[in-house]
């Protein structure tokens, strides 16, 4: 909540500058979703909430209303950048964009995934921005510069498949 109304200068931006971009939303609360479409509607930025998976893309912004199938549009994007991470929330798990082979960008807040984010950055595999004014420029560049992007989604899903702790020892610590 209040994320989308400090993105949508970067969103109207994105959307001008890049030719066929689509924005794909996904609200941590899915009651949240006609607020979302109000918002971009009023601010005549073309978007519909979608239900089904097969749905077609004809707007800019597409908020997604439904559970359990995130990696279904993680696997129709390059890019993402994951909210809850602008205000002190702290962010969403990165491994789930990774694994699809995403370009991974988030806000300073991080907190719930802290350990996960500093390998990731010790590895160049996602970005962390600590201002808005340039979440738009990484994202135009991963958005038009294929080398970087390519590279990008690379260290990502190298990540992702990185083992993060021991199944055994964490049994067995369980155990104990």
């Amino acid at each position: 909540e209040n994320e989308e109304e400090q993105l949508l200068p970067i969103i109207k931006n994105l959307l001008l500058q890049i030719k066929n971009l689509k924005i794909i939303v996904a609200p941590r609360h899915i009651e949240r979703s006609d607020l979302i479409l109000n918002l971009f509607n009023k601010n005549n930025i073309t978007s519909k909430i979608i239900k089904e998976n097969n749905e077609t893309f004809n707007e800019d912004v597409f908020i997604i209303n439904t559970f359990g199938n995130l990696h279904y549009y993680f696997d129709l994007s390059d890019v993402v950048f994951l909210g809850g991470s602008i205000i002190k929330k702290g962010g969403h798990n990165p491994i789930e964009p990774a694994i699809n082979n995403c370009a991974i960008l988030s806000g300073p807040y991080v907190f719930n995934w802290q350990n996960i984010y500093e390998d990731m950055l010790e590895n160049k595999a996602c970005l962390i921005i600590d201002q808005l004014s340039s979440l738009e420029k990484n994202i135009y560049d991963l958005l038009t510069d294929d080398n970087l992007l390519i590279i990008m989604k690379k260290r990502s899903i190298e990540m992702a498949q990185k083992k993060f702790f021991e199944s055994e020892k964490l049994m067995n610590s369980m155990n104990k």
